[in-house]
């Protein structure tokens, strides 16, 4: 999710809920890390986590967590509840 479509859903106070709820869940993290090949629960030493961070892994790990939520959370569960596509 790039540009205009993640401004829009950070702004949606739903989509925020969402993503701070699946952000507490320690679980959920380490499944899409397995899933993914993510590392969203930042193991490793620290000196991996800082060439993740120089090499612009964590921010592709960010990225699919965004997808990942819109799609699989947002989408899927909370906006059906409300009624809207």
């Amino acid at each position: 999710m790039r540009g205009t479509e993640l401004l829009q859903h950070v702004q949606d106070p739903w989509f925020v809920e969402c993503m701070m709820a699946t952000v507490d869940s320690p679980e959920l993290l380490e499944q899409m890390d397995r899933l993914y090949g993510t590392n969203l629960c930042l193991r490793g030493t620290g000196l991996e986590l800082a060439i993740d961070g120089a090499t612009g892994r964590s921010s592709d790990d960010l990225d699919k967590l965004t997808d990942f939520v819109r799609d699989h959370v947002f989408r899927r569960v909370l906006r059906p509840l409300n009624g809207e596509p």
